[in-house]
C-alpha cells in the first residue's frame, strides 16, 4: 500500500524513508556530518538492469511533475537517466539569456528560499546561508552558474581545507545543493558538482581524516585565563560575553554561537543543546558565573543569545571570538584561539584537581572510547558536571574577586 507524502512529512527533518509508489521513495537522512539531506529515488528496471536516478527536492508540487515526466519515458519505452542531458539541454535552451546568465550567488539566494519554505529547521537553514555569505559569495558569488566550475570552488576551499576542514565539508554540500537546484531548474546543463569529492576534488585536497588527525588548536596557558576573563568581563561587549561563556563552559565555540534563548532555562540553571556536534542532544549545567554572563548580555531575550553588533537576527560570525581576541585582546591567532580554550579547561582540571579523565571529557563533551567511561556518559550527570564546571569557573573568575 503506497501513500502520497503529506507537505508536513515533506517539510519535516524527522529521519524518514517513504514509498509513494512502486518505484518512488523521498529520503530524509543525517549525514556523516550531521547534517540533514533529503531525496527522491525513482528505481526502475531497464535493460533488464536496476537503475536509480535522483532528485534534489524544490517543492512537492514541482518534483511530483517531474517524477511522473520519468514514469512517462519509462513507460514509452524511453531510459530517464539516458535523456538526462538532452532534456536538460532543452530546458537550458528554453530560458533566456538573462537566466542563463544567473550568477551563482543570484541561484543560491532563489535555492535559499525554496529551502527555507521545504525546512522546519531554521538553524541548519542559517548556518547554510550564512557560510555561503561569509566565504563563498565574496570570492565567486558573481561568477555566472553556466561558467561556475572547480577552480572556482578550489578558489574557496583551498585557503581554509587546513585550519577549516568541516566548515569546508559543510561548504562542499552547501555549493552542490546550489548546483543540483541551478540544473532541476534549466539554469544550466547537466554535469557533476564541482563541489564533488570522489573522482573530483579527492585529486586537489588531502582526505579530511588526514587532516583531522594533525589539526591542533592553540590554547591559551591556563595560568593567563582568569586575566583574560577579567578584561573580557570589562569589555562586556556581546562578542566579549560570547567568548566568556564560550571559555567557562567548555562546549564548542560552534555550538555556542548558535545557542537561542529558548534552550536556556535560567531557573532551573541549564541550557538544554537540540543537537551538538556529535548528533545528539546535550545539557549543560549554569554556573554562578555562567548565568552572570547571561544576565549582562543587552537586547531581546528571543532568538540567538550571542549576536552580532549590528544585527541582532544574526549569531555571532565563525570567526569573530578569533577576530575580538586578536584586535582587542591583543592576543595572535599563533597564540591561542576560541576552540583552544577547551583543552585550557582540561589541562587546568587535568593538572590543579583530583577529578578523573572520565569525568573531565565528559564535562567538554568528549566521547569516550571506554565502555566503562561510555556509560558514564550516557548517565549524564549533571550534578556531577556542574561540580567540576564551578571549580573551573570559580579559577576563571579569581581575578574578578
Amino acid at each position: 500500500m503506497y501513500k502520497p507524502i503529506t507537505i508536513s512529512q515533506y517539510k519535516s527533518d524527522k529521519i524518514a524513508k517513504y514509498k509513494e509508489a512502486k518505484n518512488t521513495r523521498f529520503i530524509v537522512e543525517l549525514t556523516k556530518a550531521g547534517n540533514i539531506t533529503k531525496r527522491w529515488e525513482f528505481r526502475y528496471q531497464f535493460d533488464k538492469k536496476e537503475r536509480t536516478r535522483t532528485l534534489v527536492p524544490t517543492t512537492l508540487e514541482n518534483d511530483r511533475k517531474i517524477l511522473q515526466q520519468w514514469r512517462e519515458l519509462l513507460a514509452a519505452g524511453i531510459d530517464p537517466l539516458e535523456v538526462k542531458s538532452a532534456t536538460r539541454a532543452a530546458d537550458v535552451m528554453d530560458t533566456t539569456p538573462e537566466q542563463r546568465d544567473r550568477t551563482f550567488k543570484e541561484i543560491a539566494q532563489a535555492c535559499e528560499d525554496i529551502r527555507t519554505q521545504n525546512s522546519t529547521a531554521r538553524r541548519g537553514t542559517d548556518q547554510h546561508i550564512q557560510r555561503l555569505t561569509d566565504y563563498v559569495y565574496p570570492k565567486v558569488g558573481n561568477v555566472p552558474i553556466t561558467e561556475f566550475n572547480r577552480s572556482h570552488v578550489l578558489s574557496v576551499i583551498n585557503p581554509l581545507w587546513a585550519t577549516k576542514n568541516r566548515t569546508c565539508e559543510k561548504l562542499l554540500s552547501d555549493i552542490t545543493y546550489v548546483w543540483n537546484y541551478a540544473i532541476s531548474n534549466g539554469f544550466r546543463e547537466p554535469a557533476m558538482s564541482p563541489a564533488q569529492w570522489k573522482g573530483n576534488l579527492e585529486f586537489d585536497l588531502p582526505k579530511s581524516s588526514v587532516v583531522h588527525e594533525v589539526r591542533h588548536f592553540p590554547s591559551m596557558p591556563y595560568k593567563e585565563v582568569p586575566e583574560l576573563c577579567a578584561s573580557l568581563w570589562e569589555t562586556s561587549s556581546n562578542t566579549s560575553m560570547f567568548l566568556l561563556f564560550t571559555i567557562l563552559c567548555g562546549i564548542r565555540n560552534g555550538t555556542v554561537r548558535r545557542a537561542e534563548w529558548n534552550e536556556i532555562d535560567l531557573k532551573q540553571r541549564i541550557w538544554n543543546i537540540p543537537k551538538t556536534k556529535n548528533g545528539q542532544p546535550w545539557s549543560v549545567p549554569l554556573t554562578e558565573q555562567m548565568i552572570k554572563v547571561l544576565e549582562r548580555i543587552t537586547g531581546k531575550r528571543n532568538g540567538y543569545v550571542f549576536t552580532q553588533e549590528r544585527d541582532d537576527e544574526k549569531p555571532v560570525s565563525e570567526n569573530a571570538g578569533n577576530v575580538h581576541l586578536k584586535k582587542v585582546c591583543g592576543i595572535d591567532p599563533s597564540y591561542a584561539v576560541t576552540h583552544g580554550f577547551r583543552a585550557s579547561l582540561s589541562s587546568y582540571l587535568n593538572n590543579e584537581t583530583r577529578f578523573s579523565t572520565a569525568r573531565i571529557e565528559q564535562t567538554i563533551e568528549h566521547r569516550m572510547k571506554d565502555k566503562i567511561e561510555a556509560a558514564y556518559n550516557r548517565s549524564e550527570n549533571i550534578s556531577r558536571r556542574l561540580e567540576t564546571l564551578q571549580v573551573w569557573n570559580d579559577y576563571c573568575w579569581s581575578e574578578l574577586g
